[in-house]
């Protein structure tokens, strides 16, 4: 599914023969070999390994693609790609403006960005159940503290995208509902994603997750199958072609 969504991103993106373009979150490198083909010259980044990243470029026969380790909210180039794009990363960073500022000083003036992202509403039932649990055992819970990613509603996020100075239509932006079957239970889930409060000592740790897992077990889980829902936001910001980072 992941794919298959990444694959109409990719149409959304629509790059050229003549476009260089960057890929902040690439990943395993599969989105960007395929916008490699059609671009002029591609530049994927991620935060993994160098291992992982030589590995990409090994696996790729494209002359014009390369691939470098680097963090999304502080990307080496100046006004070098007409396109930034993006697959489902944005929701692990919990700096968004720094990537935006970042995002903004990569692109040339009239470049867009193009972004997909989990936002508000992902996982609701699970945060709701989070915080009734912690504070039954006298914890507090603040989504935006604790939880470990970032999930913006549509709105809130372009306004981020138009402070900074990119232009967004109601056009450009968009959102959708999934519901993905996950392995495991959904306390596996929770702390798969990073969710591991340091506050919580070991035993206080197993009886909230024990309470949580019994809280949404109805709800989430159905013949011995659990459940999460996504709330996916799609995004197109252009950069004036008036506006320069020399500006």
């Amino acid at each position: 599914m992941e794919r298959i969504q990444g694959m109409c991103l990719l149409e959304l993106l629509k790059p050229t023969q003549d476009e260089h373009i960057l890929d902040v979150g690439c990943g395993n490198g599969e989105l960007t070999k395929k916008i490699a083909i059609r671009a002029a010259r591609v530049v994927g980044i991620d935060c993994l390994s160098c291992e992982d990243i030589e590995s990409n470029e090994a696996n790729g026969s494209y002359e014009n693609l390369k691939f470098q380790v680097m963090d999304a909210t502080n990307l080496e180039f100046n006004e070098e790609f007409h396109a930034v794009f993006s697959h489902l990363v944005i929701h692990h960073i919990k700096t968004p403006e720094e990537v935006i500022s970042s995002v903004w000083n990569a692109l040339k003036p009239g470049g867009r960005f193009v972004a997909e992202f989990y936002g508000h509403g992902t996982a609701e039932e699970i945060i709701l159940a989070l915080k009734e649990v912690m504070s039954s055992h006298n914890y507090s819970f603040d989504i935006n503290e604790d939880f470990p990613w970032y999930l913006p509603t549509q709105e809130e996020y372009c306004k981020l995208l138009k402070s900074q100075g990119f232009e967004v239509t109601d056009d450009d932006q968009s959102s959708f509902a999934e519901e993905r079957l996950i392995y495991g239970n959904i306390s596996g889930w929770l702390q798969d994603i990073g969710f591991n409060p340091e506050s919580l000592s070991s035993i206080n740790k197993k009886a909230i997750f024990d309470k949580f897992q019994n809280e949404v077990h109805d709800q989430l889980c159905r013949n011995y199958e659990c459940f999460v829902n996504y709330q996916h936001i799609r995004i197109v910001a252009r950069k004036s072609s008036q506006l320069s980072n020399n500006n």
